[in-house]
């Protein structure tokens, strides 16, 4: 059986810079998401959440993990880009600097992040960011059957993926990331992909390539990245059993 985790986190709240609403509401749009059978049928005990956590809680919090097979992490609030060195980070609440490729675990050969927050190249004047998305009620609890079925599909995607690691990114560097009380817009957009895609499996860039079209659609000057090794099958995003 695949063993697989999810680590939410949202900051809005972050030392010397402005309060973000929306990525509170960004974390209950993808628990809710990740719960459901399109978002892969996720177990409660699977997902974990951190709100406002400060750089030492989120480095105890990663280190928990034991071996998985699957590692998926989000995040909404602060971040900034260097392009010197060509490195993202985001931010804390205790306004520390996260180096973004320190977010994956060392346990685990398949890893996906997804970051929304800016990535505007001055570090010392943080740009507001990110997120927050639709709240997916569903319109009844799925049976056990449904829920065995869609975990199955999904585990599947992710055992005939190639081992890496994947990251997406809500803006390109140099850009702020857009959000309003709803949350921030590359996380409702790609939420929404992951909900509207007619596929059996939905994979990570199916969504983004359609999340990336919807978010620039509607803000021309936000344009979405994803970073990834070469590869044939990607993680999945979505099923529809």
């Amino acid at each position: 059986m695949i063993k697989r985790k999810a680590l939410l986190i949202g900051c809005p709240q972050t030392k010397g810079g402005s309060n973000l609403p929306g990525t509170e509401a960004d974390v209950e749009s993808y628990r809710s998401y990740f719960y459901s059978i399109k978002g892969g049928a996720w177990d409660f005990e699977e997902v974990d959440v951190l709100v406002n956590p400060t750089r030492r809680q989120l480095q105890a919090q990663l280190s928990t993990y034991p071996a998985l097979d699957y590692f998926l992490l989000t995040f909404s609030g602060h971040g900034a880009h260097d392009p010197n060195a060509d490195i993202s980070y985001v931010c804390t609440s205790d306004g520390e600097d996260y180096l973004v490729k320190d977010l994956y675990i060392k346990v685990c050969r398949k890893q996906q992040l997804i970051i929304d927050s800016c990535r505007a190249f001055h570090l010392t004047d943080r740009a507001l960011i990110l997120k927050k998305a639709l709240e997916e009620s569903l319109a009844r609890s799925p049976s056990a059957s449904e829920r065995l079925e869609a975990r199955k599909m999904y585990d599947g995607q992710i055992d005939v993926a190639e081992y890496g690691r994947e990251a997406m990114y809500s803006c390109s560097p140099k850009e702020s990331a857009d959000e309003d009380q709803s949350g921030g817009l590359f996380t409702r957009k790609l939420i929404e992909a992951g909900r509207i895609i007619q596929k059996s499996v939905v994979t990570t860039k199916d969504a983004f390539d359609v999340a990336k079209i919807n978010t620039t659609a509607k803000n021309m000057e936000q344009n979405p990245t994803m970073k990834v090794p070469r590869r044939i099958h990607w993680y999945p995003f979505a099923v529809n059993p």
